[in-house]
């Protein structure tokens, strides 16, 4: 069996949202509802950040490796979608879920990013990033942080 990849994962969410459920289907985060314009990103871990003194990871090297809804070209940048790249402070303040590893299902909370680096804070509890590897998939969600109760 062949490890699913970022766009056959694209194309079997494009799949579901374009009626391939005979009824509608609901699972993931509680009650968050999902506008169908909401910008998110696949991409893909291509390096770890440096440990901080406890020896924790929090930041990331990643690339975007596309966007998976229609692009908002008036928002991104051309040269940053022909180079993979996200915009600087593009994704601050967005969701980042990881697809695969031992983080698998882990949400956080994009405190800043650069072209290629993405730094996380921790307010949804699932710890430091340190299970991460090299080659982990996730999704990167216009979805900001409510608190909570």
């Amino acid at each position: 069996m062949r490890a699913l990849t970022v766009r056959d994962f694209l194309r079997c969410m494009a799949a579901l949202a374009v009626g391939g459920l005979a009824s509608p289907a609901r699972a993931g985060h509680g009650d968050t509802e999902v506008p169908p314009s909401m910008r998110r990103f696949a991409g893909k871990v291509m390096a770890l950040g440096a440990p901080d003194a406890k020896g924790d990871v929090y930041t990331f090297k990643a690339t975007a490796q596309e966007e998976a809804v229609p692009p908002l070209i008036a928002l991104r940048k051309a040269d940053a979608i022909a180079k993979a790249e996200f915009v600087v402070a593009e994704v601050k303040s967005w969701r980042v879920t990881f697809l695969t590893g031992e983080l698998l299902g882990a949400a956080y909370h994009v405190a800043d990013n650069t072209a290629n680096e993405v730094t996380v804070v921790d307010l949804y509890k699932h710890g430091p990033l340190n299970g991460l590897k090299v080659g982990d998939l996730f999704f990167v969600e216009e979805i900001y942080f409510q608190g909570r109760d």
